[in-house]
């Protein structure tokens, strides 16, 4: 997977693997980052197995890494 970012979009493209995705295809999806959560809107997406995947209007939260807690 290739992507990058401009603004407030977010441009993925499929490099190979298994998906049924083509790879000739780029998603453009507009994406938000609040209180640690990660909002992703479809603007674009020919690619019905990675939209019905749940990633369209998924609301992701941060996971705090193992290393990084505090023992109080």
């Amino acid at each position: 997977m290739h992507y990058h970012l401009k603004a407030d979009s977010l441009f993925i493209k499929k490099l190979n693997g298994g998906s049924p995705c083509l790879e000739d295809i780029v998603a453009t999806y507009t994406w938000k980052m609040t209180d640690n959560k990660l909002l992703l809107n479809a603007v674009y997406d020919d690619c019905p197995a990675r939209t019905g995947s749940g990633i369209d209007g998924a609301e992701m939260t941060k996971v705090v890494e193992i290393g990084s807690l505090k023992k109080e």
